[in-house]
């Protein structure tokens, strides 16, 4: 991570490309980040580096993090007690992906946008349009991402088939995946979550580049298949503990989202001006 050359302890928005100074967004001209402007040179800054796997898990372990992973997983059994009470189920496992999501997605945008550390609480619930907007663009993205699947299910009638074959149901869950990262761009660079829903969006974005697109995939794929199988490991170690069991394996759940997260956002923020994105 870069830190501002007058404020040590600020992370930096921008670099000069000629002076070579990083520069935090109180010191640039402007305060949209993709106008920034060095002022010593008066340059447009360019992204500061994302810093290395240090700077990842540095963010995960955060305090915010490990705070968010907490009460998120405590929001979730409370939302299932009172849906197993009430007997609407599925409205308040809506509301906890939808609270999940939103946090994701501020993720996403906070380390896009080459802000320090993670998120807090405080962002998640500071605006509620913006929070409902997030957690609705996920539960979309969610349900665009395992599309393949739940059609196979529920439109044509095949639940128990997809189940009993192994291989079918790993093919569909693929089908969804290779085209899941065109989604969350699309998504991400709109601002929009309806941006899901148009394939002609998702073709665009990749179209814009598709060297770095592919290296995203690539990397997605990576981390929902083969970080959900050590997650779905660890989890199984857990679920047995007596009291704790679920609580723990939620917390395991959301750190490797929030791990998920990062990467993308600083995909992003390593990427965003070969899609055209301005942060």
């Amino acid at each position: 991570m870069s830190w501002c050359n007058d404020h040590p302890t600020v992370a930096a928005v921008g670099v000069c490309p000629q002076c070579s100074k990083a520069w935090c967004q109180p010191c640039s001209t402007r305060g949209n980040i993709s106008k920034a402007l060095c002022p010593k040179c008066g340059a447009l800054l360019g992204a500061p580096p994302a810093g290395g796997p240090g700077d990842i898990f540095a963010r995960l372990f955060s305090s915010e993090s490990i705070i968010m992973a907490v009460s998120l997983a405590v929001l979730g059994l409370v939302l299932g007690f009172l849906g197993g009470v009430l007997g609407f189920g599925l409205v308040f496992q809506l509301i906890y992906a939808g609270a999940i999501a939103a946090y994701y997605f501020n993720i996403i945008q906070h380390v896009g946008a080459g802000a320090a550390g993670m998120p807090g609480p405080s962002e998640l619930a500071g605006d509620l349009g913006t929070v409902f907007s997030r957690g609705f663009r996920g539960i979309v993205c969610i349900l665009v991402g395992f599309a393949p699947l739940l059609i196979y299910i529920f439109a044509l009638h095949h639940g128990r088939e997809v189940f009993a074959e192994r291989t079918l149901f790993l093919e569909l869950l693929v089908a969804g995946q290779l085209y899941m990262p065109a989604v969350l761009l699309a998504v991400t660079f709109g601002d929009n979550g309806l941006n899901a829903l148009w394939p002609p969006a998702w073709i665009q974005i990749i179209a814009r580049a598709p060297g770095p697109y592919a290296s995203f995939t690539m990397l997605w794929l990576i981390t929902v298949f083969i970080g959900g199988a050590i997650i779905a490991a660890l989890q199984s170690l857990v679920i047995e503990i007596p009291y704790a069991g679920i609580m723990i394996a939620s917390i395991i759940s959301m750190m490797f989202w929030w791990f998920q997260a990062i990467l993308v956002g600083r995909f992003i923020r390593q990427n965003g001006d070969a899609f055209g994105w301005t942060s």
